[in-house]
């Protein structure tokens, strides 16, 4: 869990930066099966009576191929940080979890992402385009103003 702190103090401390770019090493991790609806750029209506799952707050942090990044989730609200700042909305759709965000430098790598639980500390995002990111929970604390 050391290798989590480091690596989200990290990503904290760079995201503030707005730095160039450095290559774009896609994630190794492969996509989970998908359980619920396919995640393919086109909006889907969001199930009105679900909830976004609330196991699902808190700061993820990412350690496949490339650059970390840490993922943090607030009800519905999401920030993303690491070579690019992102922010938007998680909301369930076709009976999964969807993450929609949008990069105040443009990037669109990481702007459309279906969610696979592989447990309570872990999970997969599967970016449409990009490749999916493996993620663990981190012992941050809420960051979100």
């Amino acid at each position: 869990m050391h290798q989590a702190a480091v690596a989200v103090a990290a990503v904290l401390a760079l995201s503030g930066c707005g730095g160039a770019e450095s290559g774009k090493a896609k994630p190794s991790a492969a996509p989970v099966s998908p359980t619920g609806g396919a995640v393919n750029g086109t909006p889907s209506t969001q199930d009105a009576d679900d909830k976004v799952d609330a196991t699902l707050t808190g700061s993820w942090a990412s350690f496949s191929a490339g650059p970390p990044v840490v993922l943090r989730i607030e009800g519905s609200r999401v920030e993303l940080l690491g070579e690019s700042h992102c922010r938007g909305t998680l909301s369930k759709e076709d009976g999964g979890h969807v993450i929609r965000l949008k990069c105040d430098d443009g990037n669109t790598d990481r702007t459309l992402g279906k969610i696979y639980r592989s447990g309570t500390s872990t999970m997969t995002v599967d970016w449409e385009g990009f490749g999916a990111d493996s993620m663990q929970r981190t012992d941050s604390e809420s960051f979100m103003g």
